[in-house]
């Protein structure tokens, strides 16, 4: 899709958006707020059929995204537009797509422009992630796959004995199961659920594996804080699920599995929190796909 430079300051916008009934502006105050490491989404405007809102994202840039929704029952029909904002007064689209989200009695279906089929999204009983005991890995949920050097290598003499190292650290999420693993010869695992192959040998040089094993280990940092809100565990299991696959992440999927999950939609912040959570499983599947 060919990119367009639009000369549209944020006030601009604003000052369009308003023409939408019903629309309310976040925050009432001249400067409107700037997306941060600490809080990379800021909600702009957010009525019934539009949510203008800017996210800081990995790559270092802030961009804009516009959903405009059409309601009809229980099904909802998503437009979202994204910008990348450059300097003060400019934007440039990036991309667009659809998606209609159905709320039935078995779950969430989901549709977009990149399926050719509706996706259930089930709405899980929040559980308990049992992490295995470092001392007995086969004790938790998941076994870890084996060292990144094979028996037959050794056997055919291209690595001696010796070359079969300890691991040295591992770390990430059990949640989104996306996870990595190094051990003390340089060599590393990486592993993420839903792809393909489902774990990669590389070496921890591998700049792509730095930065997905930061993210993976900000995943369960990101749980740990999702735990003391009460059902936010499993809205963000929930939400996984959802993108697992490549499926679009937007700010109405969001409210939509949330309102499931909870019979209400939950305060700014912990939407805030959980679209940040999902966002950084994103990233870390674009760096897990680079390795």
């Amino acid at each position: 899709m060919k990119k367009k430079l639009l000369p549209i300051s944020l006030s601009c916008s604003i000052a369009l958006a308003l023409f939408s009934p019903g629309l309310q502006l976040v925050k009432a105050e001249e400067t409107l707020p700037t997306p941060t490491e600490e809080q990379p989404t800021t909600m702009l405007f957010e009525s019934e059929g539009l949510a203008i809102y800017q996210k800081l994202e990995a790559d270092g840039f802030t961009y804009e995204y516009h959903e405009k929704i059409v309601t009809d029952g229980d099904i909802q029909d998503v437009e979202i537009t994204k910008y990348r904002l450059i300097g003060e007064d400019q934007k440039v689209l990036v991309d667009e797509s659809e998606q209609t989200i159905e709320t039935t009695e078995e779950g969430i279906l989901l549709t977009t422009d990149q399926t050719a089929e509706p996706i259930l999204i089930e709405i899980p009983e929040e559980e308990v992630i049992v992490e295995p005991d470092p001392d007995n890995p086969e004790s938790g949920s998941v076994v870890e796959p084996a060292p990144p050097i094979s028996t037959s290598s050794i056997k055919s003499g291209k690595y001696s004995a010796s070359a079969v190292k300890s691991q040295t650290g591992s770390g990430g999420s059990y949640v989104a199961d996306t996870r990595w693993i190094t051990y003390s010869d340089g060599s590393a695992t990486a592993i993420m659920n839903g792809q393909n192959p489902y774990y990669k040998y590389t070496r921890t040089s591998n700049a792509n594996f730095s930065v997905f094993k930061v993210m993976a280990s900000d995943l369960r940092k990101k749980e740990y804080e999702l735990t003391a809100i009460g059902g936010a565990i499993t809205i963000a299991d929930a939400l996984i699920d959802a993108i697992k696959s490549g499926k679009i992440l937007s700010w109405t999927l969001l409210k939509t599995v949330s309102k499931k999950v909870l019979k209400s939609i939950p305060a700014i912040g912990t939407l805030y929190a959980l679209y940040d959570y999902a966002t950084t499983y994103l990233d870390a599947r674009t760096y897990y796909r680079r390795i």
